[in-house]
């Protein structure tokens, strides 16, 4: 499998020192030095754990641990889950670790990308089995759990606390958090929480059909962000209109491809695409072992369906509606998240969100709005809408009395979650989510689950906001 809307991240080798493996930038092809230009060398000791979902060498794993552990009786555990087909030293939007919190992050895939799913059952698998090695329940290849490698590498400075382990989903990441949760949680017991960074719950959403910032801003003029309708009345197929790739700019700078045959929105009714009236995104294309197709939502396909809006030939780069049920099933996991809450019931849950979405341009930001929702009506035991003022506070180091301050347990509607979620200026990008991840592991450490916080559990924890990453993608 692979996919066409990634890039493949690499180039670094793990030499074997004193039993762990340090990263170190990759020498060139003479051997005499480091290529150029190469990433700085990523913190860290380097593993592998076994699974089934990866090959012999098994899941390649950095641990990043901290200097000083959070709390007196050690260190809680944060796992990275990030979108794409990543290797584990690419650029990473969680910085934790000096905050006092153990750092894991893991392949998403082997060596050049193979095996990667986009956030289906290996990537499932894999995420599975990094958790339960956090968790002290599997040991990596040379049989050393998390503890062991800490005692090794920290001189049994740091304790690594197996009762504090969560996981932090960015993007489409979060997907599969919500997936490996409810397909798996049974053999994660003890994951203790879950914080989402603008991940991309709901039909449609993985593949922006309603805009996105990539497209300009524009809205789809077939959504009504008041009521959350989405026109499909309006749906219309062009057999001679190019697929696109989106480039960084927008869609309107993508490279055409060589697929003809594109939904879009027939806004004005006239039966032709007009790129300055009518409204087309570009849906996730992905070669799932058939060939690449582009991964419409079922919605979408099930009205071409039901107008034959296809003719009497359904066309071989879209999958039918039956592909395309299975293909997102655990690839969005809105619908997943009563099993997520009844398999785990202790989980306790931030999502962290800004004004400007890095995938939404819908201003009901309806992603945000079905996570949060779907959780507080499946009971979990503590749901949140962004972090606590005191702990943004705490780590940016600014007052900011007019920042929202939502009280946990809330349901949102429409209107009222636009109020609720964090301007672009504070703790910006998936900066947001470390705020997110220092408060949630405070909570569990204590027990404290109010809904709102005059101060920080753990004023004299280390603390430091890491600066702004580039903002992750689908």
């Amino acid at each position: 499998m692979r996919s066409f809307a990634h890039g493949f991240l690499g180039g670094l080798v793990w030499p074997v020192i004193g039993g762990l493996a340090v990263a170190q930038a990759g020498a060139g092809e003479s051997g005499r030095g480091p290529a150029a230009p190469s990433r700085p060398a990523p913190r860290g000791v380097a593993t592998h754990i076994a699974s089934q979902a990866a090959g012999e060498e098994g899941i390649a794993v950095r641990i990043v641990f901290p200097a000083r552990s959070r709390y007196a009786e050690g260190a809680p555990v944060a796992i990275s889950v990030r979108p794409g087909s990543h290797d584990e030293n690419g650029a990473a939007p969680l910085n934790v670790a000096d905050s006092g919190i153990v750092e894991v992050h893991f392949a998403t895939a082997e060596g050049a990308g193979r095996g990667y799913d986009f956030g289906g059952p290996n990537w499932i698998l894999r995420l599975r089995d990094v958790i339960r090695f956090a968790l002290g329940r599997a040991t990596d290849k040379d049989g050393r759990t998390l503890q062991d490698l800490a005692a090794q590498s920290t001189a049994g400075a740091v304790r690594v606390l197996a009762s504090n382990v969560g996981i932090a989903g960015f993007s489409h990441g979060g997907n599969a958090c919500g997936a490996v949760m409810a397909l798996h949680g049974e053999e994660i017991p003890e994951l203790a929480w879950y914080v989402s960074w603008e991940s991309p719950y709901g039909e449609g959403m993985v593949g922006e059909e309603l805009g996105s910032p990539r497209d300009g801003g524009r809205v789809n003029p077939a959504y009504d962000p008041g009521t959350g309708r989405l026109d499909l009345s309006t749906l219309a197929y062009d057999p001679n209109l190019r697929q696109r790739q989106r480039g960084a700019g927008g869609a309107s700078q993508g490279a055409e491809l060589g697929f003809r045959g594109s939904l879009f929105f027939d806004v004005d009714g006239d039966g032709r695409y007009d790129p300055a009236i009518d409204f087309r995104h570009q849906p996730v294309m992905f070669d799932a072992g058939q060939g690449p197709k582009f991964w419409y939502s079922v919605r979408l396909l099930r009205e071409a369906e039901k107008r034959r809006l296809f003719g009497e030939r359904w066309p071989a780069h879209i999958p039918t509606v039956e592909e395309a049920e299975e293909f997102w099933r655990c690839r969005d996991a809105a619908g997943l998240v009563p099993d997520a809450v009844r398999k785990l019931p202790h989980l306790a849950v931030i999502v962290a969100a800004h004004q400007s979405d890095h995938m939404q341009s819908a201003p009901d930001h309806p992603h945000i709005l079905t996570q949060v929702n779907a959780f507080q009506e499946a009971g979990a035991r503590f749901i949140r809408l962004n972090p606590d003022r005191a702990y943004t506070q705490w780590l940016t180091s600014r007052e900011l009395p007019s920042l929202p301050d939502n009280e946990a347990g809330l349901r949102y509607d429409r209107e009222a979650i636009r109020s609720a979620l964090y301007p672009d200026d504070v703790a910006p990008g998936p900066a947001l989510a470390s705020v997110a991840v220092c408060e949630v592991a405070d909570r569990a450490q204590t027990g404290n689950f109010a809904p709102n916080l005059d101060a920080v559990l753990f004023p004299d924890a280390p603390r430091r906001l890491a600066p702004p990453n580039r903002r992750a993608g689908r």
